[in-house]
Parts: C-alpha cells; sequence; structure tokens
C-alpha cells in the first residue's frame, strides 16, 4: 500500500508540473504578441501617409485655386453733417452711397432715435437702378432735444437675386467730432505702421 501511495504522489506532481509549463508557455506567447514595441512599429507603418499621385499635384496647383482679385463691397454709406449758428439743436445730415457695381431697387433708411425731431427730408428713399461709380446723396435736417449723445443710422440694403446687402452708417450727436478726431489719429498711426514695416522689409 504505501507503494501505491508513492506512486500516486509522483503522477500528481508530474501533472502539476505540466499545468504549470503550459501556463508559462501561454503567458510567453501572449506577451510577445502583445508587445507594445510590435503595436508601436504596427502603427508607424500604418500611419505614413501615401504619396501624393500626379493628378492629386496638379490639382493643387491649379492657378484657378488662386483669388486673383480682392472681393469688393457693392455699396458703401458714410453721413456728413452741419450744425447750425444759430439753431445749435439743428443738425443737417448728408447720407452719401456710393454703388461698386451694378445695382437695383436700393432702400435707403434714416434711423432716428427718441429724442431727435426730423425737421426737413423724408426718412425712406429709394434709387432704382445704379452701375459701377454711380454716387448719391440724401439730405436731411433734425432737432435734438436733449444733451444727450443721439445715434443716428443711415442704413442702405438691396437683394440681388437670392442674396441682400446692406451697409450702415452712424452719427454720433455730441460726440461725433472727438470720434472722427480719434479714427483719423488711428488711421494716421496704422499708415506709418504699415510704411514703417515696408521700409525695414526692403
Amino acid at each position: 500500500m504505501p507503494v501505491v501511495n508513492k506512486k500516486k504522489k509522483k503522477c500528481s506532481k508530474l501533472i502539476l508540473l505540466r499545468n504549470i509549463s503550459f501556463g508559462l508557455l501561454f503567458v510567453f506567447v501572449a506577451s510577445i504578441n502583445d508587445n507594445p514595441k510590435n503595436n508601436y512599429t504596427q502603427r508607424q507603418v500604418a500611419s505614413v501617409p501615401e504619396p501624393l499621385t500626379k493628378k492629386q499635384s496638379q490639382f493643387l496647383k491649379n492657378n484657378l485655386l488662386k483669388r486673383t482679385h480682392k472681393l469688393t463691397i457693392p455699396m458703401v454709406t458714410h453721413i456728413s453733417a452741419s450744425k447750425s449758428l444759430i439753431k445749435k439743436d439743428e443738425i443737417t445730415l448728408i447720407g452719401h452711397l456710393k454703388s461698386n457695381t451694378r445695382l437695383e431697387n436700393i432702400r435707403i433708411q434714416w434711423l432716428l432715435p427718441e429724442g431727435v425731431e426730423m425737421i426737413d427730408g423724408t426718412t425712406t428713399s429709394f434709387v432704382s437702378s445704379t452701375k459701377q461709380g454711380d454716387k448719391f446723396k440724401f439730405k436731411i435736417r433734425v432737432k435734438t432735444n436733449n444733451e444727450t449723445n443721439d445715434i443716428i443710422h443711415l442704413v442702405a440694403k438691396v437683394e440681388n437675386g437670392n442674396q441682400e446687402y446692406s451697409n450702415s452708417s452712424q452719427y454720433n450727436t455730441r460726440l461725433q467730432s472727438e470720434i472722427t478726431e480719434a479714427n483719423q489719429a488711428l488711421y494716421e498711426r496704422a499708415k506709418k505702421y504699415k510704411e514703417d514695416q515696408a521700409r525695414m522689409s526692403n
């Protein structure tokens, strides 16, 4: 009986060693397949871009893709003003419209805030048609009833096919001279900076 027990123990040990060996072999094989270096190499190879074909290169060099001219605004507006020397609360405003292309049925509208009264002129006007370079003027006279700064707008709108264009300008009843001077100073500084950069590049 003792001999049989020894044989059984020996067989159990062999089975255990065999199972451990298979387990270690499985872990070793799995670690090779999951090696991050292998994955990194595969990802690197997959991420290399393919060279452009001759047709693609010609498409990118096509001159039609290059903008050859600057986009222009269909129309522009601005406002000039003169104050009455006798009645200081009255202001004469002239709205200016310039067309940069052929347009039809332009609507011109003055937008007056509360406290500003129309004395002479009309708030809405129409221009039936224009060609490039045409200029128009729209004159009104208004009276301001308070000492605060009121903002008056001139808006031009036109429909061209399925698109609608608009351009607007504004006038400040009390601060316009200061705003104009500040804008002019800013323009001069920007102009000087551009000239300095041009000289430095040469």
